[in-house]
């Protein structure tokens, strides 16, 4: 598989807004997020499910996400920033979220017609990319 675009896909996001919701909570929670994306991600995640505070704690709680899913996300930028080093190639923010989000989380916005979009009760997201492929997977659908 090769590395999504690391430039903005409109197409991809329609009729999916929660792929663009994951996406940029995986860039905020490596600190790649803009801040004024930031700022407008706490509006529409209020004005979407309501809640007051971090709007990552609201997707969590409305997602059911395990309350480590941010270390996890922070460690697995941290091993393929690196492997990418190792390989010799560049791993964008943007293209590491796109991967992680498809890998790891597309029974949120999937269609249904994916044998596997109930593999896993769990959240933990695991996500390596190597030789400028990607090899990611939910631990939890074993």
């Amino acid at each position: 598989m090769e590395l999504p675009s690391a430039e903005p896909e409109m197409d991809r996001y329609e009729n999916r807004p929660l792929l663009l919701i994951l996406e940029n909570y995986i860039l905020d929670c490596i600190g790649e997020l803009d801040p004024e994306k930031h700022a407008g991600m706490t509006t529409l995640i209020r004005k979407i499910f309501g809640g007051e505070g971090d709007w990552r704690d609201t997707v969590r709680e409305v997602l059911e996400f395990d309350d480590t899913l941010d270390d996890e996300l922070r460690q697995m930028w941290a091993v393929n920033q690196q492997m990418a080093v190792d390989e010799d190639f560049s791993l964008h923010p943007v293209q590491f979220a796109k991967m992680c989000s498809d890998e790891n989380f597309s029974q949120y916005f999937e269609d249904g017609d994916s044998d596997d979009s109930d593999e896993s009760d769990d959240n933990e997201a695991d996500c390596d990319v190597s030789d400028s492929e990607s090899d990611c997977s939910d631990d939890g659908a074993d």
